[in-house]
Parts: C-alpha cells; structure tokens; sequence
C-alpha cells in the first residue's frame, strides 16, 4: 500500500512479483547436479580415434567427473532452480 498525494493506491502482489529465471537448455544436457549440489559432467575426449587409446585410458575417460570450484558460480547463474 502507497500513499501518493492523499491517494490510497494498491499494487497487486503478481506485479511486484520478480518474475521467472531461465534455465539454459543446452547446460541441463550436459551437467548433472548431485543431491550435495556438486556439478558433474560426462569425461572428453570419448567421440572418435579411439583404436589409438590403450584400454586403461578408455577405463580412466569412463563415466562422469566433477566439475572445478572455479566453474560453480557460472553454472549457478546458467541452471538458477538446480541449486
């Protein structure tokens, strides 16, 4: 409620309502985010020329790695409700 020159004015609550962040579509593709809130990401490097990897390398580049401290707070900003 305002009181501008005498006036009672009323604004209604879904105007002061700050309204809805996106998030990137390409960024829920690729990262997950654990229950800890730690981000993960699937390992590069796993495409193509693989006949020249040694099958310790392909058992290392397996599954999923953590994302750097350094990284956490653009991922914050691209997946806003992950958090």
């Amino acid at each position: 409620m305002l009181l501008w020159e005498g006036i009672d004015v009323t604004i209604p609550s879904e105007v002061l309502k700050m309204p809805k962040l996106k998030t990137n579509s390409s960024a829920k593709k690729r990262f997950k985010v654990t229950s800890t809130g730690k981000v993960m990401v699937t390992q590069s490097g796993k495409r193509h020329n693989m006949r020249k990897r040694n099958k310790r390398m392909l058992l290392v580049q397996k599954g999923y790695t953590l994302i750097s401290k350094s990284k956490m707070r653009l991922m914050r900003s691209v997946m806003p409700y992950s958090f």
